[in-house]
């Protein structure tokens, strides 16, 4: 059965994703890319765009559904549903990444960095000793790549949910 990310988790994405309804720049990139609309929505974005809520939550959902399966797919280790769902912030957030190939910058990312290697937050999991101060190695943007306070925050809020015990109801179909 595939997991599904929980109220709490939930509540977490959108509290720091806020609903945006007309297409903004990504504040932490120097080139403004990617842009962003919705709940953190950002393919086949680009500047004047604007949906309706609606629209947001229809794009949420296929987002979710990406990261869901990213999490499904790459964590070989039982999970609860706050850390299941704590990890579905994170990759609706920061992607699943890509390695480096010849003619394309890779990304860094949940399951892959752009080596070619698995995050240590992910290596840690799947090795049985998951390390949720993992999650604060990924507070930083920008050229070069600095701390930024609100990814510090996201990160520390990301990690307290992983590490909390208790669970709502995870998401239905």
């Amino acid at each position: 059965m595939e997991r599904r990310i929980n109220a709490a988790g939930m509540a977490l994405l959108k509290h720091w994703e806020q609903l945006r309804l007309e297409a903004y720049p990504d504040p932490c990139s120097p080139d403004g890319n990617p842009w962003t609309i919705g709940w953190g929505h950002t393919v086949g974005v680009y500047p004047g765009l604007t949906i309706t809520e609606y629209e947001a939550e229809l794009l949420l959902a296929q987002d979710l559904d990406e990261a869901e399966r990213v999490v499904n797919e790459a964590v070989k280790v039982d999970l609860s549903d706050n850390e299941f769902s704590a990890l579905v912030v994170f990759v609706h957030n920061v992607g699943a990444g890509s390695k480096d190939r010849p003619g394309h910058r890779g990304r860094d990312g949940f399951v892959t960095l752009r080596s070619g290697k698995p995050s240590s937050l992910l290596a840690s999991i799947n090795a049985g000793e998951p390390n949720p101060d993992h999650f604060l190695r990924w507070n930083k943007a920008g050229v070069p790549p600095m701390p930024v306070k609100g990814l510090t925050a996201r990160r520390f809020a990301e990690r307290q949910l992983f590490l909390k015990k208790e669970s709502a109801p995870a998401r239905t179909t």
